[in-house]
Order: structure tokens, then sequence, then C-alpha cells
């Protein structure tokens, strides 16, 4: 090599150089969307959680032991007025909603089958996973006789429960 004349990188060093740098950005796009899924889907069920324990507080609220109508009256209402805040991306009640005219990333409660729901995002590439989280209020097991008295009780306790959101695919 002559000394005073310096070479730069050919046009095949550049390509193969963008290239990887493409792969990479791609890799990294990909783990940043699964990470922002999954990060959705844990502050859905922070919200869960809130509900259980707003859940139990109604229950002590209302002395709702042992009393089966009061206990078929809370698996009738909405838990998300159960909240001392409802979360910013609440929708309110509906009955039977057109998921398409529903904004992404919000919940709400869905009258017809008193279930709150929560419409993920849309933004992953993952298919055949369900875009729709179902929560509902109901008794951990059935209702039956207590003692010999013959009077009806409650077996069990109230709990809120993931139910399969059907029909509802990216």
């Amino acid at each position: 090599m002559r000394p005073g004349r310096q070479r730069g990188a050919s046009r095949f060093e550049f390509a193969v150089c963008a290239a990887i740098v493409a792969l990479l950005a791609g890799a990294l796009l990909g783990h940043l969307l699964a990470w922002r899924a999954q990060s959705e889907r844990t502050a859905a069920y922070h919200v869960v959680g809130a509900l259980r324990t707003a859940l139990v507080a109604r229950a002590v609220q209302l002395g709702t032991l042992g009393s089966h109508d009061a206990v078929l009256a809370l698996t009738e209402e909405n838990p998300m007025t159960w909240l001392g805040r409802l979360p910013p991306n609440y929708l309110g009640e509906y009955y039977s909603p057109d998921m398409a005219s529903l904004r992404r990333g919000a919940w709400f409660f869905d009258r017809t089958d008193r279930t709150v729901n929560y419409l993920l995002s849309n933004d992953s590439f993952a298919s055949g996973t369900s875009n729709l989280l179902k929560f509902k209020v109901k008794l951990s097991s059935s209702s039956h006789p207590v003692g010999g008295s013959g009077r009806s009780g409650i077996h069990g306790a109230l709990v809120i429960d993931e139910v399969e959101a059907t029909g509802h695919q990216h």
C-alpha cells in the first residue's frame, strides 16, 4: 500500500454492515413489542387485583356472609363501581358492544353477560391469541343447603375469575 493513500469501505462492506444493523433493529423491535404487550397484560391484571380486593371489601360492607340473596346481588353488579377511583381508560357500561367501535387499551363492562372486559391494544405480531380479557364475579362453588336446617346458604366464596373470550381474535 502506498503511503498517503487511504482506502474507505467498499460498497459491499457498507451493504453488509447495513444488513446487520437492520437485522439487529428488527430483532430489537420484535422484543420491544412483546415486552409492551406483556406490560399491558400485567397492568390489566393489576386492575383485576384491585377489583378482587374491592370485592372482599364490598362483601364485608354489605354483610353478605351467609346471605344467599346478597351474594347473588354482588354477582350482578359492575365491579368497576367498587373501586375508589375508576381507571382512566374505563369506557363505561355497554350491552353487547361492537368491539370494532371501542377504543383499544380500555376497560368496559358488558351488561349482557356481566363481565368486566379489557380490550388489548392490537400491536402484537402474535396470531391466534385473544385481544380481549374477560373477568366475571361468580361463586367459587355452587350453593347448597347448610346443615340440617334446610336453610339455603352459600358454600364457597365470591371470586373474580377470568372467563374465556370467544370470537375475539387478532
